[in-house]
């Protein structure tokens, strides 16, 4: 991943594919050996977790199922990543990383609209932010898009998950991330978009400011 955004589009781009081997990973793990240290209610969720991953028939399947939900915990790894935070905080391998957030309970077996799979709470800001702007910031009002604005000005960070909104939907549709680029504007880059980055399509490669003064976005998560 760089500062171009260029890690991941579409349903076969390196996201898909890195979920798809996130699936022949699970599928190679023993379960029981993994939960083994955790007691009660944490063993049982995780073991939930896993077994409805390793059911899965297919690669492909798992994939086109869980990649869309699966919003929250890639852009999270993302971020942390193009961030530059330790492994020890921000596994490389994103199988590893997934299996990790299972076993420590940030991931469990939920349902996303009429989705069910394994992913975070889309509320759960995973990553340990530096700072979470809507604890402070209201963006549905002119004052909290200046502040929001202000912040991304200001701050030192050049990484951010981005929690979208969507007009006429609600609140919080999907997660992405946004960098600050050599000429200090944040670019959005969505995970789940075809293409190449383009200026045109505001979740791929807009503008997050201009994004903010739309009333697209719900939350801004920076992350150092």
């Amino acid at each position: 991943m760089n500062q171009n955004g260029k890690l991941s589009q579409g349903k076969n781009g390196p996201i898909a594919q890195t979920v798809k081997s996130t699936y022949e990973y699970f599928q190679g793990i023993n379960i029981e050996t993994e939960i083994a240290g955790l007691s009660g209610d944490k063993k049982a969720i995780a073991r939930d977790a896993l077994k409805y991953i390793q059911d899965y028939t297919s690669a492909d399947q798992f994939a086109n199922d869980t990649q869309s939900a699966l919003c929250n915990v890639i852009s999270a790894w993302e971020a942390g990543i193009l961030a530059n935070r330790s492994p020890e905080q921000v596994n490389r391998n994103f199988a590893e990383f997934y299996k990790e957030q299972v076993l420590a309970g940030n991931i469990k077996k939920d349902n996303y609209g009429s989705t069910v799979g394994v992913f975070y709470n889309s509320d759960k800001p995973y990553l340990e932010p530096t700072k979470v702007l809507s604890n402070n910031i209201d963006f549905s009002t002119d004052a909290g898009k200046a502040s929001a604005i202000q912040e991304l000005n200001t701050t030192s960070a050049r990484v951010a998950q981005i929690y979208l909104d969507y007009p006429g939907g609600k609140k919080g549709e999907h997660f992405v991330i946004a960098y600050k680029n050599a000429q200090g504007d944040w670019i959005i880059k969505d995970h789940n978009e075809k293409g190449s980055m383009n200026p045109d399509n505001w979740k791929n490669g807009g503008k997050l400011i201009n994004a903010i003064n739309r009333g697209l976005i719900a939350d801004i998560r920076l992350v150092e």
